[in-house]
């Protein structure tokens, strides 16, 4: 990031949004979340030029969290709650309209690296944030409407593939990519985000559009 105040890493419709805090120095940059005229500081922190696990789950009755996950973190995960009786809400003329790394008026854009962003209709556990943060999905997992992994091997490509899908239909919630470049020699380790997958409950798993059925 630049340093500057309100950098935003996402916008929901301009009802809600987190944005980074800060020069960066001490414990790293607050992150601030605002959902209408209320707005919260955590007191959890990114690290400048560390690659962290960000999650935001919101219950549906005005609770919400972020919770983070650091390489360094010996597999245990940071939460915090945001809002105790915030509604996030919007109305249907404002479905689908979500910006990542900048508000959705592009006035306060990040100036940082942003990869692997999935997008479910269901409170993720912290269970499932600590089974799922550190390897790519498979794109079938249940309630996962949009997952963006921003990994086309094309750099002036303007849209980022959504490799989800329900069962055997694709979801094909694909993104425009704006101002943003892509990187191609910033990538994850294999420790940050690494190639496997866990079975779910009929012993079924995907790895990246290579699927393995089998009796458990």
């Amino acid at each position: 990031d630049n340093g500057q105040d309100g950098r935003c890493l996402f916008d929901i419709n301009g009802t809600v949004s987190l944005a980074l805090s800060g020069d960066g120095s001490a414990d790293g940059y607050a992150l601030t979340a605002t959902a209408g005229s209320t707005t919260v500081t955590s007191q959890l922190h990114l690290k400048p030029s560390q690659f962290t696990s960000l999650a935001f789950t919101y219950d549906g009755s005005g609770k919400s969290w972020i919770h983070l996950m650091a390489p360094d973190s010996l597999g245990h995960i940071a939460s915090e709650q945001l809002f105790d009786n915030v509604a996030l809400t919007w109305t249907a003329d404002q479905a689908g309209v979500m910006t990542i790394g900048t508000t959705c008026d592009t006035l306060r854009s990040m100036r940082g690296y942003i990869d692997d962003v999935r997008l479910f209709t269901r409170q993720l556990s912290t269970s499932d944030i600590e089974k799922n943060y550190n390897h790519y999905m498979g794109g079938t997992e249940s309630d996962l409407v949009a997952y963006w992994s921003f990994d086309e091997p094309i750099s002036t490509l303007r849209r980022a593939y959504d490799y989800s899908s329900t069962g055997s239909t694709a979801n094909e919630n694909h993104a425009k990519v704006m101002a943003a470049q892509r990187n191609s020699d910033i990538r994850p380790t294999t420790e940050q985000l690494a190639l496997f997958s866990l079975t779910d409950s009929d012993g079924h798993y995907t790895i990246q559009s290579i699927p393995y059925a089998n009796s458990g």
